[in-house]
């Protein structure tokens, strides 16, 4: 009877949980079918206080910027007037206009006199660079104008400026006549637009003579380009630049 009673124990308590396997002793097997077990994940590595931590990627090193070529500045007074530009006497265009070449760009001095050398105004603008500027006078005041930015200058493949020759495009409100640097110049001439080939790159002077008035004004030629102007009895301006290559 103890024998029955304890095999009737042991049927109802089932078969006992297997024993983990000793270590040193391979894991038991897999049943067919069954996908292993995930790795365990990488130790997180912990700061010890004396490891710095990683160095950001170098930022790429900034473009090279373009040179600060000078600029073309034009002083317009209210009323005659002379002007000194960074100490500099420019070119008299009448008695209220006066021209400066080759301004440096940045903070320049600008010194304005009328009559018997009254001072009107005086003080310091900051020319843009490659462009040509107006600066106007008014009330005892300086103002920055118009403000156009000039082409860029071609480079060649050895990286040289270039000088090649560029191309005057005139257009005349009526017949007229023109001069480059005080050499009168003729060219092509198509449905009263003139064009002028052969012009030496950099600042001409150009003057537009009609029969009832003249005008003149200094123009930026651009290396290899071609410099649109519109010309009337009283004024020259430039209206367009673009290469011709």
């Amino acid at each position: 009877m103890f024998v029955l009673a304890l095999t009737l124990v042991l049927n109802q308590a089932g078969n006992p949980p297997p024993l983990p396997p000793r270590t040193g002793q391979p894991a038991p097997a897999q049943p067919h079918g069954t996908p292993p077990p995930p790795p365990p994940p990488p130790p997180v590595a912990k700061n010890d206080g004396f490891t710095p931590p990683p160095l950001p990627a170098p930022l790429p090193p900034p473009a090279a910027g373009a040179p600060s070529l000078p600029s073309f500045v034009r002083v317009k007074c209210p009323s005659d007037c002379s002007a000194r530009v960074a100490g500099g006497v420019g070119r008299r265009v009448s008695s209220q206009v006066w021209e400066f070449s080759d301004v440096p760009p940045g903070k320049t001095r600008f010194d304005i006199e009328g009559f018997a050398s009254i001072n009107i105004a005086s003080g310091y603008l900051d020319i843009p660079a490659s462009s040509d500027v107006e600066v106007v006078v008014s009330r005892n005041r300086l103002a920055l104008g118009t403000i156009t930015p000039r082409a860029a200058p071609m480079v060649g493949n050895n990286g040289v400026l270039s000088t090649a020759p560029g191309m005057l495009r005139l257009t005349c409100q009526k017949p007229c006549t023109v001069s480059v640097d005080g050499a009168r110049r003729t060219g092509e001439n198509q449905t009263g637009q003139l064009t002028i080939g052969n012009v030496s790159p950099g600042t001409r002077q150009v003057f537009v003579k009609f029969f009832g008035g003249s005008a003149q004004a200094s123009v930026e030629v651009p290396p290899d380009s071609e410099v649109f102007l519109f010309a009337q009895e009283s004024s020259l301006r430039v209206t367009n630049t673009k290469p011709l290559h």
